[in-house]
């Protein structure tokens, strides 16, 4: 087996269209290296370094020692709004519909994986200080730390990493398809080695091991409570304990004194569920709210340098994009192949892109963020050109009566703004459409039960390959699959998986999106930025394109 001492760095870059800014976006992919301590190439053909994992109690850069304080005026406390409540604290178990972007403020705080994803969009050690892997790239063995506590006192050990994976496998088929490719069993082989079998090689595997399908739980506490009591009183090894929540109004998370990193300056976490986008940055300046996760651009820069707040923007991993209604067993005016590709030619991507997030994003062809490895280059599938007049012909040709189309939507984000101007746009071409916005629990049910003709979804990818957009067209849920052409869909998913040529993986992949494109089953929309405002009298604050962060790193000034 080869052994790697730490993890490479594949590096992919994000281009955005109009726009200066670039940056590092990739995963550790690792897979066809030689020799100790190096991952030699990505499936991306990307060369990067290897890192070693942090000490046992040091802190990273931006990283509070251990009993350091929070200060300006002594704070050791934080709130953070969010407009999406966060409602699942559990995700190896499909009863449970866990969303990054949703449930990501609690999630990446009470948990841990065997790899961190920072700020650059690389995976570091973390749980995990390396890894072999064998030659025919079918097994993977990880090295964990030996330091390492539960919140309910138990150590860590590779069984419960094991079991982690293992139960994820039997209880959430969805999300380890879709997360964990290839994925047939971990098997621990002493306290702090796991071995994990793949079906087919997968070099993206390691970055996988990032994403929340491992976040590790503890073995003893699972057998005790089963799934429902996991998700009611979470236990995870991060660096803070799951201490109460009040739905609807706020979640308070504490500093966990045994944490194997040292305990957190901030000692106490609120994380309170704030709708409206006015309220949020009116509590902001008021000192009310200290950050606002997934801040709305366009209020960002409105604030001035005599306001208490300031923000950030990094390229992120999201994808906006329209998803209809096509299921064999309802009776949708979108399953109208005309209509929908009407839908397609009257959307205008540039004035979303502007109108939606102040000109910070990019258009989508397809739904796909630009960088993916793996990604269809373009030429290779259809690309549907702004054009009412094409969108005004499909429309005489569909059995559309103007009925208002349902377009679903969360409220209080860019979704529900993207949704607006849509709803214009296709007024503009002849097609009404009836806007709901609603909050997570409803949008989330709305959504599985196909109560709706059209969904503006956003999609935060774990893995900076075109894999991860496999989601929405493998999928199945429990009215049966999502699309009519999804067997086909997945075969060409599955096939591009376990390619190992870059060119020829692109042409399957081409092959999706063509399928894609022609039955119109998505329209691309945009691809956002990961956004934060937050009081000047914080330090050490960063995010990683999946919009994922760690209190633990902060501080107050």
């Amino acid at each position: 087996m080869k052994k790697h001492e730490g993890f490479k760095k594949a590096a992919a870059v994000f281009v955005l269209a109009g726009m200066a800014a670039v940056s590092v976006l990739a995963g550790c992919k690792g897979g066809g290296s030689e020799g100790s301590g190096n991952l030699g190439q990505t499936a991306g053909g990307q060369t990067a370094q290897s890192t070693q994992a942090p000490e046992p109690g040091k802190a990273e850069p931006g990283k509070v020692q251990e009993g350091a304080q929070g200060s300006a005026g002594g704070r050791e406390d934080i709130v953070i709004a969010t407009a999406m409540e966060p409602t699942v604290f559990f995700c190896q178990d499909s009863i449970f519909s866990s969303n990054q972007a949703k449930d990501s403020p609690v999630l990446f705080q009470i948990y841990e994986c065997l790899l961190w994803m920072d700020e650059n969009g690389q995976c570091q050690p973390w749980l995990a200080t390396g890894y072999d892997m064998s030659d025919d790239g079918l097994e993977y063995v990880f090295t964990l730390r030996d330091d390492v506590y539960f919140h309910n006192g138990e150590k860590m050990t590779a069984e419960d990493v094991a079991f982690t994976y293992n139960l994820c496998k039997e209880k959430n088929k969805n999300l380890t398809t879709n997360l964990l490719i290839n994925f047939d069993k971990a098997e621990a082989q002493d306290d702090t080695h796991v071995k994990f079998t793949l079906t087919a090689p997968f070099g993206g595997f390691p970055a996988e091991t990032s994403a929340r399908v491992g976040f590790i739980i503890n073995k003893k506490y699972y057998d005790e409570v089963g799934s429902e009591g996991y998700n009611e009183n979470p236990v995870g090894t991060g660096p803070y304990t799951f201490e109460s929540r009040i739905s609807g109004q706020e979640i308070v998370l504490k500093a966990f004194e045994q944490y194997w990193g040292g305990e957190a300056g901030i000692k106490t976490v609120r994380i309170r569920p704030i709708s409206n986008v006015s309220t949020q940055f009116i509590s902001l300046k008021s000192g009310d709210v200290d950050v606002v996760n997934a801040a709305d651009v366009s209020s960002c820069k409105k604030l001035t340098d005599s306001d208490i707040a300031t923000w950030m923007s990094v390229p992120s991993a999201a994808r906006t994009y329209i998803q209809f209604n096509v299921r064999d067993n309802m009776n949708s005016p979108a399953k109208d192949l005309n209509l929908r590709k009407a839908i397609q030619c009257a959307v205008n991507k540039e004035d979303l892109v502007y109108g939606v997030l102040d000109g910070q994003g990019v258009p989508l062809e397809i739904n796909v963020v630009p960088g993916y490895t793996g990604a269809p280059d373009p030429g290779t599938y259809p690309a549907i050109e702004y054009d009412p007049e094409k969108a005004k012909e499909y429309l005489a040709q569909s059995g559309y009566t103007g009925t208002p189309l349902v377009c679903l939507c969360q409220s209080g984000t860019d979704r529900e703004m993207a949704a607006q101007i849509i709803q214009g746009q296709l007024m503009e071409v002849g097609i009404n459409v009836e806007i709901v916005a609603t909050d997570t629990g409803n949008y989330t049910a709305s959504s599985q039960s196909g109560n709706y003709d059209m969904m503006i979804a956003m999609t935060s990818s774990s893995l900076y390959d075109v894999s991860s957009t496999n989601t929405e067209y493998r999928i199945q849920d429990t009215t049966g699959p999502i699309w009519p052409l999804a067997d086909e869909l997945d075969a060409l998913c599955a096939k591009a998986n376990v390619e190992v040529d870059p060119d020829a993986r692109k042409a399957l992949t081409a092959e999706v999106y063509t399928i894609v494109q022609e039955n119109a089953y998505t329209v691309g929309l945009y691809g956002s930025e990961s956004t934060m405002a937050y009081n000047k009298n914080l330090e050490g604050i960063t995010l990683n394109p999946n919009n994922a962060w760690r209190v633990y790193n902060w501080s107050w000034k």
